[in-house]
């Protein structure tokens, strides 16, 4: 039980301060709570089930991918990454909240606790150990806070039946490193995650309500773009990378319409014809070229938006499978942590990161399986369990 506690306390830490290393803690994780739990493969095998649809779509997209090893090479990934998921998602719930959670949440107060001071004294030891400049300190720590603002919900939940005040105060530091920190994302999710779990404590649908209006903007995606360039061009002075962004997506978009069935196949962003051309988000905007402006690539290695990468690249039978897996989780979501992570996980999803990315997928498989120790919304363990 030690070795399996302290992993789980590892995961807020890592994913602060050297995030690609979440790749490896979740097979770690998974065989550690293997051990302990010892789940049946039935069990196991009814946690897989809901990901199968979207594994042989994915696998089965190397067969009309323009990059077929990478697609098969991704898709394989995608299958361990899968069963690790599913190894936790069953381990996990046969323990107690309190020796899951209270690891975690200890390893997410501290690792807020430091990327606080890192934020605000300009990343010294960032900088020190990861060569950057204290200009960039902020973006190389962003993808940390979006693993804080996914773990949230569940140790908020773990804390406040055991002590309010730390639950109070493990609610500010995240906030705090949120705002301190240059991602938007970050600070959307905190709000969306929050959102959705106040909303689970009122309703009992609140889970199936986040799934579905999750669902109905990625079915819309193709209604909904390209967005006009005045759009890019309000925001290119305050906001450079949103204006990119809209620049991407339309990019994007425009690729979807030319495999409009199948797609372009898994993993195959970062390889579309054109996607690495520079797009001039200045010009229309009658705005001189800003220097020393990060790449503005069309396509710069995936569409920032799970739900247009899965149009782009598996089409609308991989759209139906990955929106089949979301729904089964919201379908299933029954605490306030629970619908809090989705929360989270899903509005982030829409703004950042590519969706195959090893270490964001390790996040919200990890996450997913720890929001469900936790007990449906209404009920909570007495404050006397200890771990």
């Amino acid at each position: 039980m030690f070795l399996l506690q302290a992993l789980l306390g590892l995961l807020a830490p890592v994913g602060a301060f050297a995030p690609k290393g979440l790749s490896v803690l979740l097979p770690l994780l998974a065989v550690a709570a293997w051990f302990q739990a010892r789940p049946s493969l039935p069990q196991v095998a009814w946690r897989l089930a809901p990901m199968a649809p979207l594994l042989l779509v994915g696998l089965a997209s190397a067969l009309w991918s323009i990059t077929p090893a990478a697609s098969f090479g991704r898709g394989a990934m995608l299958v361990g990454e899968a069963l690790s998921v599913a190894v936790l998602a069953t381990a996990l719930p046969r323990l107690s909240m309190a020796r899951v959670l209270a690891p975690v949440a200890a390893g997410l107060a501290l690792a807020m606790a430091a990327t606080v001071v890192e934020l605000r004294l300009g990343g010294p030891a960032t900088q020190y150990f990861r060569g950057m400049s204290a200009a960039v300190v902020p973006a190389a720590l962003s993808n940390g806070l979006t693993v804080a603002v996914l773990l949230l919900p569940p140790c908020l939940a773990f804390l406040w039946g055991w002590r309010r005040a730390a639950a109070l105060a493990l609610l500010v530091l995240v906030a705090a490193a949120a705002l301190l920190g240059g991602q938007l994302a970050a600070r959307i999710g905190l709000v969306a995650g929050l959102s959705a779990g106040a909303l689970a404590l009122l309703v009992p649908w609140a889970g199936r309500a986040v799934a579905l209006g999750f669902a109905a903007l990625v079915v819309a995606v193709p209604l909904l773009l390209p967005l006009p360039e005045n759009i890019a061009c309000a925001t290119l002075l305050t906001k450079p990378s949103i204006s990119h962004r809209v620049h991407i997506w339309n990019f994007a978009e425009a690729k979807r319409a030319e495999k409009p069935w199948l797609g372009w196949g898994l993993e195959t962003a970062r390889a579309i014809p054109g996607g690495r051309d520079m797009a001039d988000i200045f010009t229309p905007c009658g705005i001189d070229v800003m220097a020393n402006f990060p790449s503005t690539e069309k396509l710069p290695l995936h569409t920032h938006n799970a739900g247009l990468q899965w149009w782009v690249e598996l089409g609308p039978l991989g759209v139906a499978a990955a929106l089949f897996l979301v729904l089964v989780l919201g379908f299933r979501a029954r605490s306030a942590a629970a619908v809090g992570s989705l929360g989270a996980g899903l509005a982030i999803l829409l703004l950042s990161y590519g969706a195959w990315q090893g270490w964001w997928l390790a996040t919200l498989g990890m996450v997913a399986a720890i929001a469900l120790t936790c007990p449906a919304s209404g009920r909570h363990p007495p404050r006397s369990s200890g771990p």
